[in-house]
Parts: structure tokens; C-alpha cells; sequence
């Protein structure tokens, strides 16, 4: 039984025309706060790796997501603010900084931000930065 309130996808009917996707989502925020989780949800597929150790994810990935009779993009996003250790070695800053651009990249072609967060970090300083409409999750 689902919640009060819950709404339900809608399959696309044989034969239905396909809507073209309208209007870019990103989904960003820090490192495992599930992000990916949400991503595969929205889209129906288990694409986007999903693990309990941070930092999986590198690049952005893409998803065409139908939700209340409209198709919009689903970005799935690095996460955002990822400590770099004093000592990390040479590659490890540089894929760092690339991961970050990545997400970056995301918010800044987004029409709309989905901002997660977990429970105990409420930081929104670099989604205040990119001046996009923002909603924001948090996980649980």
C-alpha cells in the first residue's frame, strides 16, 4: 500500500507517443548523501553506482526521467566540497579538481538544482554560488 499522498509513475501505453524531454535537473551535494540512489529511483535503472564508500562517482550521468506527465533530464553529479588531504599525491589532487569541474559543469547547465543533503551537514554555500533555482532533499 503506498502513503497518502504518494503519487504513482505512469507507464507509457504501446504505440503512446514519447514527450521530448524538457528542462535539465541536477542532482548535487556532498559525497553519499544519496544522490546516485535518486538518480537510479528517477529513472527506473540501476546505472549510476550506488555504494556505501564515497567518492564513486566521477562524471556526470545522464537519464531521461517521466514524472507527472513530463519528461525533464536527470543529472547525476560528483559530489561537491570533497576534502582534499594536505598530502594527497599529484593525481589524486588533479582527479579531485576534475571530479568537482564535473559537478560544477552539471549545475551550471541545469535549469533547475535538486540539493541533497544528509541529516547532519545543512551546507549550501556552493549551490548559493550558482544562483539556480534550488529544491532541496535530504536523505535520511
Amino acid at each position: 500500500m503506498s502513503p497518502a499522498g504518494a503519487t504513482r509513475r505512469r507507464h507509457r501505453e504501446e504505440g503512446e507517443p514519447i514527450a521530448p524531454a524538457v528542462g535539465v535537473v541536477a542532482i548535487v551535494g556532498r559525497p553519499n548523501v544519496g544522490k546516485s540512489t535518486l538518480f537510479n529511483r528517477l529513472t527506473g535503472t540501476r546505472r549510476a553506482i550506488v555504494d556505501a564508500f564515497a567518492g564513486l562517482t566521477r562524471d556526470r550521468l545522464y537519464g531521461v526521467v517521466e514524472w507527472g506527465g513530463r519528461r525533464f533530464t536527470v543529472v547525476d553529479t560528483a559530489g561537491l566540497d570533497v576534502p582534499l588531504p594536505r598530502d594527497a599525491a599529484p593525481d589524486i589532487a588533479a582527479l579531485t579538481r576534475a571530479t568537482r569541474e564535473q559537478a560544477q559543469m552539471a549545475i551550471t547547465e541545469a535549469d533547475v538544482c535538486c540539493f541533497m543533503v544528509d541529516v547532519r551537514d545543512g551546507s549550501r554555500r556552493s549551490m548559493r554560488r550558482s544562483r539556480r533555482p534550488c529544491v532541496a532533499g535530504a536523505a535520511p
